[in-house]
């Protein structure tokens, strides 16, 4: 399991980040030093031990090579990890395949919010979540069908 990339002071209000279906590719990197800039710490996840792509093909092979189990727990770690360097309040913020998870893993009450960037749950997989969640969806998509299907 490859370790998060960590950005900005420990202790301070931690961000955990979480890529979409092509993998940590740069751009995370640098999406989450702007958030250290703005004083929070930052522990960016990768669900792929290192492996990006920009070919949907390959993508949606990662994303089937990921169980729910693994993703948790590689999220809750991230939490786990944040919380014994000092942080004491939490956010997951997530693209697609992350945003998904991360608002998968908000429902076991480990996190104070969510920001999700191109995924919702589906009726099948949700309960009410206890904290403040911000969606960011498109009001029609092309690529997507049917609302929560985004991976």
């Amino acid at each position: 399991m490859t370790a998060p990339l960590a950005f900005g002071a420990p202790g301070n209000a931690l961000v955990i980040l979480s890529h979409d279906w092509y993998g940590r590719l740069p751009w995370i990197s640098d999406y989450a030093q702007s958030l250290a800039d703005r004083g929070y710490r930052v522990l960016a996840v990768d669900f792929f031990d290192g492996r990006t792509t920009t070919d949907d093909a390959v993508a949606d092979e990662q994303t089937q090579s990921v169980s729910l189990d693994q993703a948790a727990e590689i999220l809750v770690n991230a939490i786990e990890q944040g919380r014994a360097e000092g942080s004491e309040r939490v956010a997951l913020v997530g693209f697609s395949f992350g945003a998904w998870h991360s608002l998968a893993v908000a429902q076991e009450g480990v996190a104070d919010a969510v920001v999700s960037y191109y995924a919702t749950l589906g009726s099948e997989q949700h309960t009410q979540l206890s904290v403040p969640v911000l969606l960011h969806v498109a009001e029609h998509d092309e690529f997507y069908d049917t609302p929560g299907s985004a991976p």
